[in-house]
């Protein structure tokens, strides 16, 4: 761990500090303990929804702590890659939402076709 990564775990840090690190290029190993925080400020989660690198937007998107409001505003990036885990990702304690399957329809009365456009024999 380097000096920044140090800086961005650190729970004291101040907002100013935070906003003066987007600004400057993010690394990469530091990039995670800057943006997976919980209980940002207002103003570094407005920073990081606008931020002009899709990877700092992008690892965001991820951050389990963030509200439903920034989440609903994620999920309208203009980039995938920045959507999908808004979309997806897991909000608050308990299971990932996840893309479900369809289900298949309810299968008729007996000798009618089925969800896969089968006919079955009428049962005795």
């Amino acid at each position: 761990m380097n000096a920044l990564s140090g800086l961005a775990v650190n729970p004291a840090l101040p907002e100013s500090l935070m906003l003066r690190l987007l600004r400057s290029p993010v690394p990469d190993d530091v990039l995670p303990f800057l943006v997976w925080r919980s209980g940002l400020p207002e103003r570094v989660a407005e920073a990081l929804i606008g931020h002009p690198e899709v990877r700092v937007r992008e690892c965001f998107a991820v951050n389990p702590h963030v509200s439903a409001g920034t989440r609903s505003r994620l999920a309208r990036d203009p980039v995938l890659r920045v959507r999908w885990p808004a979309r997806f990702s897991t909000v608050g304690p308990g299971p990932s939402r996840r893309l479900a399957r369809p289900a298949p329809p309810a299968p008729g009365p007996a000798g009618s076709a089925d969800h896969r456009g089968d006919r079955r024999a009428a049962e005795p």
